[in-house]
Formats: C-alpha cells, sequence, structure tokens
C-alpha cells in the first residue's frame, strides 16, 4: 500500500476555540508548557477527547500548511532500525557469511577509511553478500573476487582435493562414463601393519627433544596426561599407530588403484560435455550480472585467463580425478557398499554445516568422501 498523505485544514470555529482557551491560560495565570506535560484527562472518560485538547494538539502538532504523516507512515519509520556503520555491517557479514568473505583489510587513505574485503566467487551466498556490500554508502568498500576452491598447498594431495571440488561442483563426473574396469580381488592389497618399533621412535624423539632425561621405559601415564592430548602411554602409541594405517593404507589403494586402472576403459560423452558446457555459459551469464561483472571478468576470476570453453579447460585438468571417481563408484557397486544418510548427516555434524543445509552438489561430495573411505578399506583389507 502507497504512504498517504493529508494536510491539515483548520476550519474558523477551531481558530475561535484556540483563542479563547489561550485568554483563559492566560487569566488563570496557568504556562501552556506546565499544561502540555500535566495529565488532563484522567476525569474524562476513555476514547473522548476534550475541546481544550483537540485546541491544544492543533497548536503543538499540526504545523499548518506542511504535510503530516499518516499512522501508517509513522508505524513504518518506528519500525526502521537505525542505519549500520561501514565497520558494524562488515563485522555482521563476517560472522554470518564466514565462507564468503575470505578476508577483509582496513586501508586509512586520504580520502578516509577504505574496506577491501576478499569474497569467494564460487560461495552460494556470495551474490548476498555482494548486495549487502552495495549498499554501504559512498566509496568506502572495494570487493575483490577469489575462486576458493583453486586454493592448494600444491602437494599431490593438496592438489587433488581441489580438483574433486571442481569435479562436483560442476558435475564433471557426469561427462564420461566407466565402460570396462578390472578383476577388483586380484587387485585387493592388503596394507602393511604399524610398525612397533617406528612408534616407540617416535615417543623417544619427542622425549629427548622436550624431556631431557626421561626414557622411554620411564615413561608414565601422569606425564602423557600433563603434556599430550592423551589419556595414558597407551592412548599415544595407539594413536600413533593409526596414523601409521592411514598412510600405509593410502599406499596401498594407490597401488590397487593403478592396478585396477589399467584395465579401465573410460568413454567421454562429447554431447553431454557440449550441453554442460552451454548451461555453464547461461548460469556464468546470470551471476556475473547478479555480482556486477561481466561475463570475461566472471570467467577470468575461475579460470585465471579467458577461457571461451571454461567446462572443456576444467574436464581435461579434472580428468585423473573423474576417472577415480567413477571406478570408486564400480568398486562399492561391486563390493556392495553404500552410504547411508545418517552416515552424511553424522558427519557433517563433526565437520561443518549440517547435512540438510548444504548444496545438492556438496551433498554428492560428501557421500562420494565416505564412500572413498569405504572402498579403501575394503581393497587394503586382508582377505575377502
Amino acid at each position: 500500500m502507497k504512504n498517504i498523505k493529508r494536510r491539515a485544514v483548520f476550519p474558523a470555529a477551531a481558530l475561535l476555540l484556540a483563542v479563547l482557551f489561550l485568554l483563559t491560560a492566560c487569566g488563570s495565570g496557568r504556562d501552556l508548557g506546565t499544561a502540555e506535560s500535566t495529565d488532563v484527562t484522567s476525569s474524562v472518560p476513555e476514547n473522548v477527547t476534550t475541546t481544550a485538547e483537540q485546541t491544544e494538539q492543533a497548536q503543538t502538532t499540526a504545523p499548518a500548511p506542511a504535510e503530516i504523516e499518516t499512522t501508517e507512515q509513522a508505524a513504518t519509520s518506528q519500525d526502521q532500525p537505525p542505519s549500520e556503520d561501514p565497520q558494524t555491517v562488515l563485522e555482521r557479514l563476517r560472522t554470518q557469511y564466514p565462507w564468503t568473505i575470505l578476508s577483509l583489510r582496513v586501508n586509512e587513505t586520504r580520502n578516509g577509511t577504505l574496506y577491501v574485503v576478499e569474497l569467494d566467487i564460487s560461495d552460494p551466498d556470495a551474490v548476498t553478500v555482494k548486495k549487502e556490500l552495495d549498499g554501504i554508502p559512498g566509496d568506502r568498500v572495494l570487493v575483490n573476487w577469489e575462486d576458493a576452491r583453486a586454493f592448494s598447498d600444491w602437494t599431490p594431495e593438496g592438489i587433488r582435493q581441489s580438483d574433486l571440488l571442481y569435479v562436483f561442483d560442476y558435475r564433471l563426473d557426469e561427462l564420461c562414463g566407466l565402460t570396462e574396469f578390472g578383476d577388483t580381488e586380484a587387485a585387493r592389497t592388503p596394507a602393511s601393519p604399524p610398525d612397533e618399533h617406528a612408534v616407540e621412535e617416535q615417543i623417544r624423539l619427542f622425549l629427548e627433544t622436550n624431556a631431557a632425561g626421561l626414557k622411554l621405559e620411564d615413561l608414565t601415564d601422569e606425564y602423557v596426561r600433563e603434556n599430550r592430548p592423551y589419556d595414558s602411554v597407551e592412548a599415544w602409541k595407539e594413536a600413533l599407530r593409526e596414523e601409521q594405517r592411514q598412510v600405509n593404507r593410502q599406499a596401498a589403494w594407490e597401488e590397487a588403484r593403478q592396478k585396477l586402472m589399467s584395465d579401465c576403459k573410460f568413454r567421454k560423452d562429447p554431447d553431454k560435455l557440449a550441453a554442460r558446457a552451454a548451461e555453464f555459459a547461461a548460469e556464468a551469464k546470470i551471476l556475473a550480472e547478479q555480482l556486477g561483472l561481466s561475463e570475461k571478468e566472471y570467467i577470468r576470476v575461475l579460470a585465471g585467463k579467458d577461457e571461451e570453453d571454461y567446462i572443456g579447460a576444467l574436464y581435461s585438468r579434472c580428468e585423473k580425478e573423474i576417472h577415480e571417481v567413477l571406478l570408486v563408484r564400480a568398486v562399492a557397486a561391486q563390493a556392495g557398499l553404500d552410504v547411508t544418510e545418517e552416515e552424511a548427516e553424522a558427519y557433517c555434524a563433526q565437520n561443518g554445516p549440517a547435512y540438510s543445509e548444504r548444496p545438492e552438489t556438496e551433498k554428492t561430495r560428501v557421500r562420494y568422501l565416505l564412500l572413498y573411505d569405504k572402498v579403501v578399506e575394503y581393497i587394503t583389507q586382508d582377505g575377502g
């Protein structure tokens, strides 16, 4: 509903009453300011306004011929929260969207404070955050865009994890299929058990560095509780054994994966690839507009350069990870392994946002990571 304003109109009778009231007030020696703050309605029935009150209201609250707000306008103005200064807005957004705002710098310039905000262009909340930043008055905020998926420590595992994010965010695993793969049983490679000597050597090295004079044979549960995040010597040893199990299991999986991959045949579907590229181009155009970027600028943030067929280039970069995803799923199907929604929910409860609150592509990635662990354990166990 539009706000409606009306002009105050004062008939001649009201003006006459106002003059009489002024004469009466002056004759009795009462101060008008005192009369305004005094309760003069205690003997008047509810919802009834006296003539004096009507006249007084006309004098003090109706500045004719200016416009006055309707009840609807007054309520609206009261409901509006006070405006926030830029720093308050940024602090609130940083708390509300910790994964979207990658960094925040404060630069003092000749023209005042400039806030430099780095946003993750791949985050679903980026559009919302950018809109709020655009609402800050003046040229006080500079937005820089980054793609958090590209962040890596440049180790083989770091690059693999980074590429997996692209695989699921862009559904690259849907663009080809696994047509043949080898014998799972023949490829099974048991992981080596933990090395007790290596475990003791790790503890001995810690004691030599941090507890000069303390021998391994003299180590007590009390010392471990006070100096390590474990309740006993045996708990410390078991934690070190588990670290070794993980390393040995991953090495065994890599050996088994290579055996299986040697017999695998994959088929890339060019029609699906072209369709996905067209779909991405349409999505990119919309997102670029929402973020206030051109399509070229948007792609440049994602690819680091102008890229006409971004999906095709990304597919080539992530091909190894795509093939592994398809292989893991094939092994799981053959072995009867699956991930339940309860398992996915439990994992997410310990690792960030709840499962139900994640986008579908992120749910797919979570289920895959859990399935991957099951397949690795299955392939690297002893026996059938």
